[in-house]
């Protein structure tokens, strides 16, 4: 037999032995206790049995690196229609031997549609919001477990676990503070462990925020951090954001304003050099609001942000000067042709507006506010700005505007349904995406939002809309 011959003979014999369980005594590795309930043997080969079955190949037929959110089981957990017998499932699923080694899948390299079922358990099972499920999330988020879990898993356990909401805190704090702890380069689960503590009143994270903003440290956190460091009331760390402003002035920006305190004169300063630049566009709408909430009296930034929401572009500081020059010199036409100017409207300045005045804590400004984004979201013909405006009274506590947002979900028009569901969460677990395209609160929640996403979720004929709908079903019904 030649050298070629033999290879066909050989080669697939060996890519056959290194699929098969490990052996012992001449013989195949037992089953662990885990492995007799959900798998059988077929020669030397693993295969899924009954609940596991079920979930992949039976009722569901779930395919696990799709994402949970992709399998009906999820639907059902959150539905509260899951049969029972699955808790139990996803509870097995997430044990583990060892660290980051998961028991079901020990020695089964076959598994096939069953590989990876753990990040069904994780995802699916979370949405069940069992008590019994919590205890196992909790223990694989253990550092030994977290230290050897890839990106994708660790996502879906901080996601996972900040379903369960605030009446489980106390269990899932110390394992965000784990998280925070975990070394790694893909770091969305750090970002989400931190929109979790601030969530939850911790402050586990503070000594984290603050070496990632003075040394450096996960650099893809920074942004997260500044937020994080303002919502908890971190005084030290002003002067950081103060000296990082210019390079985030978003992000800093609003740091800065919300954390505010007595010592505000350097944080003004270069608030006030960023909108006097930038006075007369939308882009000066972040600093407008963090002034307004510093207290500084230098301009009427409440006029300018109550116009912004309106859609109207205030005038730069040197039209101002120019528009009060021509007025005073009693110059023909000039009050008509400045109050043609700041009529003029821009749906997207509006829309930008919205979201950044749900970042405001200026008590004095608020009704002012408040009646400008009630005027908007009145405006029908202006789809986003509208949707936008109502996302934004939620956030700020309005609950009248929870039922607008509701009546979105079935509006003819694409663009209102997407707003709709970004403002129940459905972006919730991306980092940052929620302080980009919702606001400070990131998620307006309701005892009426969950059925009305659940006949959405019956009416569309999209998955990847399905799956977003779903994932705000998750983030409003954790608030409840």
């Amino acid at each position: 037999m030649n050298a070629r011959t033999l290879s066909k003979v050989w080669l697939p014999l060996a890519l056959a032995l290194v699929a098969l369980p490990t052996v012992a005594h001449g013989g195949l590795t037992p089953f662990n206790d885990i492995q007799k309930k959900y798998l059988e043997r077929e020669g030397p080969m693993c295969k899924p049995t009954g609940a596991l079955k079920e979930l992949v190949a039976g009722k569901y037929k779930c395919y696990a690196p799709a994402g949970a959110e992709k399998c009906g089981a999820s639907l059902d957990a959150a539905k509260g229609t899951l049969d029972p017998s699955f808790i139990p499932l996803f509870a097995d699923l997430l044990k583990t031997d060892k660290p980051g080694e998961f028991s079901y899948a020990a020695g089964c390299q076959d598994l096939t549609s069953a590989d990876f079922a753990h990040l069904l358990a994780i995802g699916a099972g979370s949405y069940a919001k069992s008590p019994a499920l919590l205890d196992a999330l909790l223990a694989l988020a253990s550092p030994a477990n977290l230290a050897k879990l890839g990106g994708q898993p660790r996502a879906e356990l901080v996601a996972a676990l900040g379903r369960y909401g605030e009446p489980s805190k106390a269990k899932i704090v110390p394992a965000l503070a784990n998280a925070l702890a975990t070394p790694g380069k893909l770091l969305d689960f750090k970002k989400n462990a931190l929109k979790l503590l601030a969530r939850f009143g911790s402050d586990e994270g503070v000594t984290y925020c603050m070496d990632v903003l003075q040394k450096d440290n996960d650099k893809d956190v920074a942004k997260v951090c500044a937020w994080y460091l303002a919502e908890r009331k971190h005084a030290p760390a002003m002067s950081v954001f103060v000296k990082r402003y210019e390079e985030d002035k978003r992000f800093f920006g609003r740091a800065i304003g919300l954390l505010g305190g007595k010592d505000t004169k350097d944080a003004v300063a270069v608030l006030k050099e960023d909108f006097e630049k930038n006075a007369g566009s939308v882009t000066a709408v972040g600093s407008t609001v963090a002034l307004l909430n510093l207290g500084d009296k230098s301009y009427d930034y409440a006029g300018d942000l109550v116009a912004m929401l309106r859609g109207k572009r205030p005038l730069s500081l040197k039209d101002r000067a120019k528009k009060s020059e021509e007025i005073k010199a009693k110059k023909k036409g000039a009050e008509d042709k400045w109050k043609k100017r700041e009529e003029e409207t821009q749906e997207d300045i509006a829309r930008a507006a919205a979201i950044e005045a749900t970042f405001l804590t200026d008590p004095a400004s608020a009704k002012k506010v408040d009646e400008a984004l009630k005027a908007t979201a009145a405006q029908a013909d202006w789809i986003k700005a509208s949707a936008g405006a109502s996302s934004a009274l939620a956030q700020r506590g309005d609950k009248s505007a929870v039922a607008a947002l509701v009546k979105l979900l079935s509006s003819p028009k694409k663009e209102a349904r997407d707003i709709a569901l970004l403002s129940f969460g459905a972006r919730y677990d991306v980092p940052e995406a929620f302080l980009e395209y919702v606001g400070r609160k990131g998620v307006v929640a309701d005892a009426t939002v969950p059925p009305a996403l659940f006949k959405f979720i019956e009416g569309e004929a999209k998955e990847e809309t399905r799956v977003q709908a779903l994932l705000a079903v998750g983030a409003v019904r954790s608030f409840l």
